[in-house]
C-alpha cells in the first residue's frame, strides 16, 4: 500500500492491514496542517472542524487554557478518509479529550472524505481516538453535539443508541428563489408582519445593512456584538460565551484571516440605523452551507421593529443569491430558529477509559439528563429563566 502523502509529517506509525484504513496522529497544531487541509479540500463536515476554526482556537484560547490538541487521521491508499481532532482538558483533576474549540463550536462532525463515510472507518477512527487519548492519559472521551447525519449518511462514529444531546440543531435547506422559500417557511401572517417592521426600520435615518470589508469595521462591529451581548447577560442572566480577551481575539482572527485573503469564510453582518448597530450576525461559509454562528441585539427603542429578525431575513435572501444550499442556525431552541427551521437532534458520545473516567461520564450524562428535563419542560425552563434574571439584577 503506497503512503499517504503527508506521511513524513507524522507522529505515529501506522501499521498496515490489507482492509482496515491506517491511523495517523498529530500531537500539535503545525504538524497537523498539511495532512488536515488535504483531507478538508475533498471531505465533508462543517464550520468548526475546519483547520482554520481549529488553529485561531487553540492559538487563542486553547493554549490559554492549557488545553493539548490530539488529531487523529484514517487514511488508505487514496489519501486522508477521515479525521477528528481532540483537545485534551483537565476538568478539576479529571483529563477529558473533548473535541478541539469545546465550547466554541456548534456541532461536531470530524471531517469525511465523501468514499469513506461508513461504518469500518468509523469504528476504526473511534477505536484510535480511544487509544491515543488514553496513551496521552485521557480518562474520559467526552463527544457532545455530534451530527446525526453526515453528507446524507448516518454518522460512522455513532452506534445508533448514543444519548441525545442537550439542545437539538436547526438548519434548512435553501432554495435559489429567496421569495419561494419565504412563503414556504413563514405563514401569511408572519410575513406580513415581518414585512411591516422591515418598511419601519427602512424609514430610519442612516438604515442599512452591511458587512464588515475591512479590518476597523470587522473589530467595530464585533465590538458592537459582544457589548449587546454583554448587556442582555446582565438583565437576562444568561452568560455572554464571549466575555473577555481571549474570545474576541478568536473571532476577531477569523475575521481578519478572512479579509486578507478575499474570502466569505467568516463574516459579520449588522443592521444600522440613526448612526447606530442594532443589531449582528457573525457566521461563515464552509462547503455549499452558511452556519450563522452568534447574533445580538441591542436594547432600546428600536428592539420593537425586531431588527434582529429583518437582519436574518437580509442574511438568509443573500445566502440564496450567494447559491448555498443549506443554513445552519446553530444548536438551542429559540424562536427566530424555529420559525425558519426544524430541529435536527443531535448525540453524544462519552466513553469511561479509566476508574475515575466511570465516575466523569455517570456524573455528566446525569447532568445532560437533568438540563434536557428542565429545557423540555415549559414551566421548569420559565422558572430557570426567572431565576436566571433575578440573579442577574441582584449580581
Amino acid at each position: 500500500m503506497a503512503k499517504p502523502s503527508f506521511a513524513i509529517s507524522t507522529e505515529h506509525e501506522p501499521g498496515h492491514t490489507s482492509r482496515a484504513p491506517d491511523i495517523y496522529t498529530f500531537r500539535s497544531v503545525g504538524n497537523a496542517e498539511s495532512a488536515w487541509r488535504e483531507l478538508e479540500a475533498r471531505a465533508s463536515g462543517c464550520l468548526y472542524n475546519s483547520f482554520d476554526w481549529l488553529s485561531s482556537f487553540q492559538r487563542t484560547i486553547g493554549e490559554r487554557n492549557g488545553v493539548a490538541p490530539l488529531f487523529v487521521m484514517a487514511a488508505d491508499e487514496h489519501g486522508p478518509a477521515a479525521g477528528f481532532a481532540l483537545g485534551m482538558e483537565n476538568r478539576r483533576g479529571v483529563l477529558v479529550a473533548r473535541p478541539l474549540g469545546h465550547g466554541f463550536g456548534n456541532q461536531n462532525t470530524g471531517l469525511w472524505r465523501p468514499d469513506a463515510v461508513d461504518r469500518q472507518t468509523g469504528r476504526c477512527l473511534l477505536d484510535a481516538m480511544k487509544l491515543e487519548a488514553g496513551k496521552s492519559g485521557a480518562d474520559c472521551l467526552d463527544l457532545r453535539n455530534m451530527a446525526c447525519v453526515i453528507d446524507g449518511r448516518p454518522n460512522p462514529l455513532l452506534a445508533g443508541n448514543e444519548p441525545q444531546s442537550f439542545v437539538p440543531l436547526y438548519a434548512m435547506a435553501l432554495e435559489a428563489e429567496f421569495e419561494a422559500l419565504y412563503r414556504k417557511c413563514r405563514s401569511s401572517s408572519a410575513r406580513k408582519k415581518l414585512n411591516a417592521k422591515e418598511r419601519k426600520l427602512g424609514e430610519a435615518p442612516g438604515f442599512r445593512v452591511f458587512r464588515s470589508q475591512d479590518g476597523q469595521t470587522a473589530a467595530y462591529l464585533l465590538d458592537a456584538m459582544i457589548a449587546q451581548r454583554s448587556a442582555r447577560a446582565a438583565s437576562s442572566g444568561i452568560p455572554n460565551a464571549f466575555a473577555g480577551t481571549a474570545p474576541r481575539d478568536f473571532l476577531l482572527s477569523l475575521l481578519l484571516a478572512s479579509i486578507e485573503d478575499g474570502s466569505d469564510r467568516f463574516t459579520i453582518y449588522a443592521l444600522e440605523a440613526e448612526g447606530r448597530v442594532r443589531a449582528t450576525y457573525l457566521g461563515g461559509v464552509h462547503g455549499n452551507c452558511y452556519y450563522a454562528y452568534a447574533n445580538s441585539i441591542a436594547e432600546d427603542d428600536f428592539a420593537k421593529f425586531s431588527p434582529g429578525d429583518v437582519l436574518l431575513k437580509t442574511l438568509i435572501r443573500e445566502m440564496c443569491e450567494a447559491g448555498m444550499e443549506r443554513f445552519d442556525f446553530g444548536v438551542g431552541a429559540e424562536r427566530y430558529k424555529a420559525a425558519w427551521a426544524q430541529a435536527e437532534p443531535l448525540s453524544d458520545i462519552v466513553i469511561a477509559l479509566t476508574t475515575r473516567g466511570r465516575i466523569y461520564s455517570v456524573a455528566a450524562n446525569a447532568k445532560t439528563a437533568l438540563k434536557r428535563t428542565i429545557r423540555e419542560d415549559p414551566h421548569l425552563w420559565s422558572l430557570v429563566r426567572r431565576a436566571r434574571a433575578l440573579r442577574a439584577r441582584l449580581a
